[in-house]
């Protein structure tokens, strides 16, 4: 049995060896009253006149490199011990009761590497954040693509599952730059906050642009790049008509308003593939209208906003409209 934290939630986990019987598992809340299964097939827990929630177990087994559920529930017997009812499931191989962690991995370069904070949005993307000395740290659609010196600040965003990166960038100059603190907004953008004493640290939009000491905290945003501004999925019965070798073609009208410079921006997919041409929008007063065409949609869609300048300003922009060509 091993304890794990979820969040601000404490979670048991039961691994069962093959061939062993899970009915066997016997759990007793001490100083609990009557212990009883809620209709969402949670567990409360009486004690001391408040009530505690156990969650539903989640049971599954690991099979080819994938988890795959297994069906299983609470029962309560009449002296108030709990156990576990478990369908079908392969006795050949371990069995996991309330799984702690959905992915875990490594992170790093050759050099020292160390995370220091770690934020997850709405839609169960992580975000984490510390400092690095490797020069081959991996990077994935980053805004700064090296180790400048030193220790340098990275950034990186997983997505739900775990299973790659949304973006993971460098931030720093030349001598040492350490990041310890994130927090994300409704709409998944990341601020960070760390310490540097790099003369050259890289700033945009600044209230204060030059280092003024030994060393200073700094506050930096990923760029709208680094976010989507907007997701649609598909109209219902657009969707329906969509089949695994489908070429459905659409015209996707973005509003913008670019107030300084200009911006190169494009139409991507989830993970950031990028599938309409690129335009550049130059500053203008007022919001623009553009419109892509992409020949092959097949998936919920967002933009992206390249930076083109080191003064460029993105105010807004959103995809306010997908129409699907969809034949007669």
């Amino acid at each position: 049995m091993v304890y794990g934290g979820e969040g601000r939630d404490l979670k048991s986990e039961f691994v069962v060896a093959p061939g062993a019987d899970p009915s066997r598992i016997r759990v007793r809340y001490a100083g609990a009253g009557g212990v009883r299964i809620e209709e969402d097939g949670a567990l409360a827990i009486p004690v001391d006149g408040r009530e505690l929630h156990e969650q539903a177990p989640s049971i599954c087994q690991e099979r080819r490199g994938e988890r795959v559920a297994v069906e299983g529930r609470f029962a309560v017997d009449g002296d108030g011990t709990v156990r576990f009812v478990v369908g079908d499931c392969d006795v050949t191989r371990p069995l996991i009761i309330d799984p702690v962690l959905s992915y875990s991995t490594l992170l790093g370069g050759s050099g020292f590497n160390t995370a220091t904070a770690l934020a997850v949005d709405s839609a169960g993307a992580a975000y984490v954040v510390g400092f690095t000395e490797s020069y081959n740290f991996p990077t994935a659609h980053p805004e700064q693509s090296y180790n400048a010196g030193g220790n340098d600040v990275f950034v990186a965003k997983f997505n739900p599952s775990g299973s790659g990166f949304v973006y993971c960038t460098y931030v720093g100059g030349s001598a040492d730059d350490r990041a310890y603190g994130i927090a994300v907004d409704g709409n998944g953008f990341a601020y960070v906050t760390g310490s540097t004493n790099s003369g050259n640290f890289p700033v945009r939009n600044a209230l204060q642009s030059r280092l003024a000491g030994g060393r200073n905290a700094f506050v930096t945003t990923p760029p709208d790049a680094w976010s989507y501004a907007a997701l649609l999925p598909f109209a219902e019965e657009a969707a329906m008509r969509l089949t695994a070798s489908s070429a459905i073609p659409a015209a996707v009208e973005v509003d913008l308003t670019v107030v300084a410079g200009e911006v190169g921006v494009c139409v991507v997919h989830r993970d950031f593939k990028q599938i309409s041409g690129e335009r550049l929008v130059r500053a203008k007063s007022g919001p623009q209208r553009i419109w892509f065409f992409i020949p092959d949609i097949r998936e919920r869609i967002g933009l992206m906003c390249r930076n083109g300048q080191s003064n460029e300003t993105v105010s807004s922009a959103r995809i306010s409209r997908v129409a699907l060509l969809l034949p007669r």
